[in-house]
């Protein structure tokens, strides 16, 4: 896990809530509604006397026949699973804070033109929407009329221009949501072009329960694929933004958020928290609203994209995208002005800086330097750097740099003079490539921390390649003097960037038995020194790296504790690490690609980087060790496979139940589930895991080929082999490497364990109901055992199968009819019990109804297992039926109440409970079923685990033919026998 350094946002909210926007527009406005968000430093929406009413403490309405004219920057925020509306307020209150504050401060010059941001915010009243497909389509029908509406608000005026699109934010599924309404007829084209979502799982779906949660990623996937590339592009203009909060969020695997398959890189990227200048934090699935540093980074580059000039509401895709590159990638900034400024040599004293070594700010043979209030300059000549084999400068400092700072980095070059007796310069440091890093001392703990004090104090550093400034012939830093701030120090080393790499080639393998031991030594100490492991490039792996480095003996004290940074090619995924020379350890760990997708490869670029910035005055060895962390890769694995227990478990009970058909056929009793389980756990389950363990193997091995044909030149879309790839890739656990061919029978055999869990729970409850009914029925159970069923029964079977499927079809969702389907089997099952018990210990019964019952009792048991694991799948729509009643929302939705769904199951049950025998006919369709069942569940089930349901609901109707077949053919034969 990351560190926990998020600070709190403090803000002084309101909201209106907004009724303009009707029912008589949009149904939905019945169960949704829309609200703009104000704090203290935003305008007061100048609404008419009586138009705006008090609703609740810091809330207000604004009456539908209000003319509200707002003036900014429109932009909306969408929450995710069961969020909420206010969880607008932190990133809206730091961009206020940003415009009026920071832009609206002396040392900004704010354009005239520029407007503020207006947040609001769609308030779907905590809707469920990552497990209920119906949910996800309402909203982004919903977001796209409180588009509509959000535009009519504004109006032209003679200063601005009024803005034809808005800027979407959406949190978790509201990320789905907002990549959703492009796809919806109601949709108002270019009302959109920018769009930034936090937390998003844009990959797959956070649960795979639901077919139309799993429908609408393909419709999306399928649309946001082609949406730039195709002719007449309908994403031409629409950027993507996917933020994420890295291994504290354990709702949304951080492999689900990368969006390189779905957007260009020229319309959009993936960064992580921790990647992003300022903050360099991890955040949970929460945290990363609220968050400060987070939130401060996303309002600030919100107000830089909104710019008022543009009809559209924003700037052209390449603007806007070097806006999101600079404030969430890199945090260059320029630390110069752009003008170039002439400096006299005769005016200022200065030093030629020696080009051998490393160069330090105050310089160690002039002490009153740090004292002097008088401006000095030292320049260093580019030239000789080349000269000496050297092609790039680096360069550290605590300094801010810049006009306002004590120190200033500039590129200088000789000024052509007509009086050759004077010395001038022309000096600029806009071009330089300064980016900030989090500081290191003695103190620090974790980026912008100081013990347990965040302190915001960061360094500034630079990597210079001298090819990129061949016009130039000086370095220059310029010194104001001491009234300006403290010395502090800066350091700067012209080195052979090369010479500073070093490549480590390992193996899983020997990850794994023996680590990786890494020493970093040369004959100069270097300011940067970089190690690249190529081959660490698996997401599902977590690290644990040991630095030693001892302090610097006998020589002067260091000027900063040493830095890491640890990057990955895969995503922007950069992670700071302070002060490690006081740590034991450091958890190494990133993301990568999904599963099921196409693994991103960059020639010339795998597996990670740690970048170390050490003094160069110390000169001790730098002694590193990688080993496997096996208890936090247990932990990824589980996280990114979570689905994979479900699905294997439903495989268990297959062949489980397989088994006991086999044997029932053959003309044996029909086993307890318990005992064939057991007994398959010695005969069978070995064989399928080997199977399992086999698939894996091969697939990890197409998969290679794959992604290595995927990252070639040519085009190869129409060969076997990328046919194949693509085939082999949706299987089983998805692409992965050859060392984990594993995980699949070890998912298998945890299974095995959580359905003998499973058995013994159900099995149990129905032995203590069957207690309590033995209690309260006294009577003779055991008369009708055995009879199979009457055709007075098929009139009371109609009646309540008719009952329930108008209640299904008119009030309750059939995931509710099917809860109670199980209960019902639950008390047949305990019923059957009894009976089962009664006639094995009275002399009433004979031999063979004594069998019938037992061999009815463990097909109950059997079914009622099988129907438990549909558990999962249908409380998705329990708690969406459960919303809508807690909102008076009465409006249903009618793929929840399709009678057909749930129809076999309640059909089944029925006839179950008026006696139906267990079918011995058709035994080999019965086999071929359930053995394509489990086929298909090893090869994509866990890819598409919502078709358990319609396996199930197939195999119960076969069931159901066989039984109403079985019983009319004994109606028939029973005249002959009287």
């Amino acid at each position: 896990m990351d560190p926990k350094g998020c600070t709190m946002t403090f803000m002084q909210p309101s909201y209106y809530r907004l009724l303009g926007l009707r029912p008589e527009q949009t149904k939905l406005a019945s169960k949704y509604s829309l609200l703009l968000y104000r704090d203290e430093y935003d305008y007061v929406p100048q609404v008419e006397h009586g138009k705006i009413i008090q609703t609740k403490e810091n809330e207000w309405s604004i009456d539908e026949d209000a003319k509200l004219r707002p003036t900014g920057v429109p932009a909306l925020f969408i929450p995710g699973n069961a969020g909420s509306a206010k969880q607008v307020r932190s990133m809206a209150k730091e961009a206020s804070k940003y415009y009026y504050q920071t832009l609206g401060g002396k040392n900004h010059a704010r354009k005239p033109s520029s407007r503020p941001l207006d947040f609001y915010s769609v308030d779907f009243n905590e809707e469920f929407t990552a497990f209920h497909g119906k949910s996800l389509w309402d909203q982004a029908r919903y977001v796209n009329e409180a588009i509509a509406y959000i535009l009519s608000l504004y109006s032209d005026d003679r200063s601005t221009t009024r803005p034809t699109s808005i800027l979407l934010i959406g949190h978790s599924m509201g990320g789905i949501v907002a990549r959703t309404i492009f796809t919806l007829d109601n949709f108002q084209h270019g009302s959109v072009d920018t769009i930034v979502t936090v937390a998003t799982p844009h990959a797959v779906p956070p649960v795979a329960l639901d077919y139309e949660a799993t429908h609408i990623y393909d419709i999306i996937t399928s649309f946001w694929t082609r949406g730039h590339t195709d002719e007449g592009a309908a994403l031409k203009n629409v950027t993507l933004i996917s933020i994420m909060g890295g291994t504290l969020d354990t709702t949304v695997n951080g492999d689900a958020a990368n969006i390189h398959s779905i957007v260009p890189q020229s319309h959009g990227f993936t960064v992580f928290t921790s990647n992003i200048p300022h903050a360099w934090v991890g955040c949970d699935h929460l945290s990363i609203l609220w968050c400060n540093q987070v939130a401060s980074a996303i309002g600030q580059t919100l107000v830089q994209v909104a710019d008022a000039h543009y009809s559209e509401g924003g700037a052209s895709v390449a603007e806007r995208m070097a806006i999101f590159r600079r404030r969430l990638l890199t945090g260059a900034e320029k630390n110069g002005p752009e003008d170039i400024q002439m400096i006299d040599l005769d005016d200022i004293p200065h030093t030629f800086v020696g080009t051998k070594g490393s160069w330090a700010f105050p310089p160690t043979d002039d002490s009153s330097r740090s004292e002097s209030i008088v401006p000095h300059l030292f320049l260093l000549q580019l030239s000789n750097l080349r000269l000496q084999g050297h092609d790039t400068v680096t360069m550290l400092t605590d300094h801010g740099l810049g006009q306002h700072s004590r120190l200033d980095l500039l590129l200088c070059k000789k000024a052509v003079e007509e009086n050759l007796n004077r010395k001038s310069l022309l000096c600029s440091g806009s071009n330089l490539p300064v980016f900030p890093v989090p500081a290191s001392t003695e103190a620090s703990s974790i980026p912008l921390f100081t013990g347990e004090y965040f302190t915001a104090r960061e360094f500034q550093s630079m990597s210079l390649s001298l090819d990129e400034v061949a016009d130039y012939q000086y370095l220059a830093v310029l010194d104001r003097g001491r009234r300006f701030s403290d010395a502090g120090f800066l350091v700067a080393q012209p080195v052979n960037i090369s010479a500073t790499i070093k490549t480590v080639e390992s193996s899983l393998l020997g990850h794994l038995t023996t680590g990786i031991s890494i020493d970093l030594s040369s004959q100069q100490p270097t300011l940067t020194s970089a190690v690249r492991l190529p081959n660490i490039d698996n997401s599902l792996i977590a690290y644990i790296l040991s630095v030693d480095k001892k302090h610097c003996r006998g020589q002067a004290k260091s000027r900063f504790s040493t830095i890491m940074k640890q990057s990955s090619w895969n995503m922007h995924e950069d992670r700071y690490f302070v002060n490690i020379d006081a740590k034991s350890s450091i958890n190494i760990n990133f993301h990568g690609d999904s599963p099921y997708y196409t693994k991103m490869s960059q020639p010339g670029k795998r597996g990670i980087e740690l970048l170390f910035w050490t003094d160069p005055s110390c000169s001790e060895l730098l002694s590193l060790n990688l080993r496997i962390d096996v208890y936090g890769s247990l932990g990824r694995v589980l996280i990114r496979y979570r689905m994979v227990v479900l699905v294997f478990t439903y495989m268990v009970v297959i062949i489980t139940i397989q088994s006991q058909f086999r044997n029932w056929i053959q003309g044996d009793a029909f086993k307890s589930f318990g005992a064939t389980l057991c007994q398959l756990t010695v005969t069978r389950f070995w064989k399928v895991s080997a199977v399992l363990a086999v698939i894996a193997f091969v697939q990890s091995l197409q998969a290679k080929a794959f992604v290595e044909l995927g990252s070639s030149d040519q085009q190869e879309d129409d060969s076997w082999l990328f046919k194949t790839g693509i085939i082999w890739r949706d299987m089983l656990l998805g692409g992965n490497a050859t060392f984990f061919w594993f995980l699949a029978p070890v998912f298998y055999q945890m299974a095995v364990g959580i359905t003998v869990l499973i058995w013994f729970v159900l099995n149990t409850l129905v032995g203590l109901l069957a207690g309590a009914l033995a209690l309260a029925m006294r009577s003779n159970m055991a008369q009708d055992s055995g009879v199979p069923m009457p055709q007075k029964h098929i009139k009371s079977i109609a009646i309540s199968t008719i009952v329930q499927f108008a209640l299904v079809a008119a009030i309750v969702p059939h995931h509710f009819a099917l809860v109670m389907t199980i209960l019902r089997i639950v008390f047949l099952c305990a019923k059957e019990l009894n009976i089962a018990k009664e006639l094995s210990t009275s002399s009433s019964g004979t031999q063979s109804q004594r069998a019938a019952s037992w061999n009815r009792f463990h097909y109950m048991s059997s079914i009622l297992v099988l129907l438990f694991t549909l558990v999962p799948f249908a409380v998705p729509g329990l708690m969406a039926f459960a919303r809508n009643i807690l909102v008076q929302w009465h409006e249903p939705f009618s793929a929840d109440h399709y009678v057909y769904h749930v129809a076999p199951f309640v059909i089944f049950t029925e006839t179950l409970a008026y006696g139906a025998t267990i079918p011995r006919q058709f035994s080999s369709g019965t086999d071929k079923i359930l053995s394509g069942i489990v086929v298909f569940l090893i090869l994509f089930g866990v890819q598409y685990t919502w078709q358990i349901y319609t396996m199930t609901w197939l195999w119960v109707a076969w069931l159901l033919l066989l039984q109403l077949w079985d019983t009319r053919r004994l109606e028939q034969e029973r005249p002959k026998h009287e």
